[in-house]
């Protein structure tokens, strides 16, 4: 059920960092207006742009999956590793989204890591 619940939310990092790729982060852009001017500010300009460095959230999450799928813990922590570090870099930008995500998967990889370490106990007994 950890398992399951891992790819699940690996998957919704995926979701995350392709609306990044495809939609891109939203940037919002004031006008300058002269000192001293007593006219109002103009409305701020929206734009999104294509976020590049959300390849590496995407490429952590295919490595967990992976992992996960193989039944290659280490592998899947290797690609928690990837996705911590850059939610911590990125803490302030787009990489704060994904700690929350960052966290459960923590608790979901030790419970997976320690059960399977408990069943191969079981099975040399």
């Amino acid at each position: 059920m950890a398992r399951v619940l891992a790819i699940v939310l690996s998957l919704a990092v995926i979701v995350y960092a392709a609306n990044y790729l495809i939609f891109g982060a939203q940037i919002s852009t004031v006008q300058e207006i002269p000192e001293g001017s007593q006219e109002p500010l103009p409305p701020a300009v929206v734009e999104y742009e294509p976020y590049p460095t959300a390849f590496i959230p995407l490429a952590a999450a295919v490595i967990l999956i992976a992992g996960l799928w193989a039944n290659k813990e280490m592998i899947a922590w290797m690609g928690w590793a990837i996705l911590t570090v850059f939610s911590v870099l990125f803490l302030f930008s787009s990489g704060g989204g994904l700690l929350p995500l960052d966290g459960i998967l923590l608790i979901l990889l030790l419970a997976i890591t320690f059960l399977r370490q408990r069943k191969m106990q079981q099975q040399v007994v």
